[in-house]
C-alpha cells in the first residue's frame, strides 16, 4: 500500500488530464435522470437556495458581453437556412392556430345568434339612426299628390318601392322629389 492518503478510485491506466467517461446503459441512464431530477426539485424548493439560484442567473444575464454574445449568435442562426426555414415553420404554425382560433371564436359568437340580434336590434332602437334614416327619406311629387317616401308611395301605387325609383328614372316630369334630405340625390330638382 503506498503512503498517499487520497487513493484514487479510478481504474488503472487513467492519468490526470484525460477525460473518463464510463458507459453507461439505458438503465443507468434512467436512473442516474431520476435522482438528478429528484435531487434538483428538493433543492429548488428550499427557498434560499431558489433565491440564491435566481440570483446568479439575473446578475449573469445583466452582463453585456453575455448579451452581445447572445444576441449575435441568435442573429446568425435566425439569418442562416435552417434558421430561415424554421422561422418560416414558425409563422406557418402560428397563422394556422390564429387562424382556428378566431374562427372557432367567431362560430361561438355567432352560433346562437344572439350578438348579431343584440346588434340588429340596438341599431333598430338607436335614436341616431333613426335621425339619419329621416333625414334620408325624401318628399316623392306624384300625379296622385305628394308622399312622405318611396314607401308610401309604393303602398299608395300596391306597387314595390323598386318600382316608384324606375318611375322617377322614366317619367321624371311626373314623379320625382320635393326635397333633397342628407345622403340622396334627387332625379329632377323641381320646387
Amino acid at each position: 500500500m503506498s503512503d498517499n492518503p487520497f487513493k484514487s478510485n479510478l481504474p488503472e491506466g487513467f492519468e490526470t488530464g484525460e477525460k473518463f467517461h464510463p458507459t453507461l446503459t439505458d438503465a443507468q441512464k434512467k436512473h442516474l435522470s431520476e435522482v438528478s431530477t429528484k435531487l434538483n426539485a428538493e433543492r429548488l424548493s428550499d427557498p434560499e437556495y431558489y433565491d440564491r439560484i435566481a440570483n446568479i442567473s439575473r446578475e449573469i444575464a445583466k452582463r453585456p458581453e453575455r448579451n452581445k454574445k447572445l444576441s449575435e449568435t441568435q442573429r446568425e442562426y435566425w439569418n442562416s437556412e435552417s434558421g430561415k426555414q424554421q422561422r418560416s415553420e414558425l409563422q406557418k404554425k402560428n397563422w394556422e392556430m390564429h387562424r382556428e382560433t378566431m374562427q372557432q371564436a367567431l362560430a361561438d359568437r355567432y352560433k346562437d345568434g344572439t350578438l348579431s340580434k343584440k346588434i340588429s336590434n340596438a341599431l333598430k332602437e338607436s335614436d341616431i339612426v333613426k335621425e339619419k334614416a329621416a333625414k334620408r327619406v325624401n318628399k316623392i311629387q306624384t300625379p296622385d299628390g305628394v308622399f312622405n317616401s318611396r314607401k308610401e308611395a309604393a303602398e299608395f301605387y300596391r306597387v314595390h318601392p323598386t318600382t316608384i325609383n324606375t318611375k322617377l328614372k322614366n317619367h321624371p316630369d311626373k314623379f320625382y322629389y320635393i326635397e333633397i334630405g342628407n345622403g340622396a340625390t334627387g332625379y329632377k330638382d323641381k320646387k
